[in-house]
């Protein structure tokens, strides 16, 4: 089960600058991703948003998609090969949209954390671009670049190949009860009496974040395995 908590920063006015987007692939694959714009772009909503449109442009397409085999991509390819197919996919696009629209960098401003969960096996993969939190099992993981977040956009000159060795952090891992991913606004609580981890250990944990205000806007996705009952 896939849940979520967006909600727009008491510094933000008009517009929660993050966006979102979740998909199933397959029966046991499911794609999240959680994006950021840059406060101080042009029109920071916008690179978040654009991102989220390209996943849900990939991730439709990837069934009708064969390998050199002529295998389905989703039944031939590993967590890994997938993760690596669709971030290069994205990549690529990323590209061409910013050469077709001549778009600047300061439109293109956005972290992104990008992952793929096996839901059946708990395995995760995911790629992370700039800022953001990784949640394991309640346990909240900073990646932190102290305000000065690696946009991907500072990279669309160079290869995908380039930018993956040495501009992002990719892992695989795997989860016990629940995984999620986070911009860093979930970190960014005005009250500083409340404990986020704390709190997300609740089954209410949404209700309960609703009540708090946030310096900066938050996005949250987190699968938790719910155990299937077996009848005898």
């Amino acid at each position: 089960m896939i849940e979520k908590f967006y909600k727009r920063s008491v510094n933000h006015e008009h517009h929660n600058e993050d966006a979102m987007f979740t998909t199933s692939l397959s029966q046991n694959i499911s794609l999240i991703a959680v994006m950021d714009g840059c406060s101080t772009g042009e029109e920071s909503h916008f690179a978040s948003a654009l991102f989220s449109k390209l996943l849900k442009k990939i991730a439709k397409n990837l069934p009708d998609q064969t390998d050199i085999h002529g295998e389905e991509l989703l039944k031939s390819y590993s967590l890994f090969s997938l993760g690596m197919h669709i971030t290069r996919s994205f990549f690529v696009q990323l590209q061409n949209v910013q050469q077709h629209l001549d778009l600047s960098y300061s439109e293109l401003a956005s972290t992104l954390i990008v992952a793929l969960i096996n839901t059946r096996t708990k395995q995760i993969w995911y790629l992370m671009a700039g800022d953001g939190c990784i949640i394991t099992d309640n346990k909240i993981e900073e990646f932190d670049q102290n305000n000065y977040p690696n946009f991907i956009c500072y990279h669309l000159g160079d290869s995908y190949k380039d930018w993956v060795k040495d501009q992002v952090i990719i892992q695989e891992t795997y989860f016990k009860e629940s995984f999620g991913i986070a911009t860093d606004g979930l970190l960014k609580c005005i009250s500083k009496e409340e404990e986020i981890t704390e709190i997300l250990k609740e089954e209410n944990w949404q209700d309960r974040l609703n009540l708090l205000e946030f310096s900066d806007d938050v996005s949250f996705f987190k699968f938790t395995k719910k155990e299937e009952l077996i009848s005898v």
